[in-house]
């Protein structure tokens, strides 16, 4: 989840918040994350996107 993390996020500042497969991409990878025990920086991510307007990931929010 890092090098995603990495690529969306940079300096502290969200500069990708959505791209063509992203919304499918990870919530295809939630299970995986959460068995290689990397859910929280998923939802880390996941909440970063829906900060800076990513609407379809609201409902995997917290």
């Amino acid at each position: 989840m890092s090098w995603i993390s990495d690529l969306c996020i940079q300096d502290g500042r969200v500069t990708v918040k959505q791209s063509w497969l992203s919304n499918n991409w990870l919530k295809d990878v939630r299970r995986t994350a959460e068995e290689l025990d990397e859910l929280d920086g998923w939802q880390m991510l996941v909440d970063s996107l829906v900060v800076a307007g990513n609407e379809g990931l609201a409902p995997y929010s917290r």
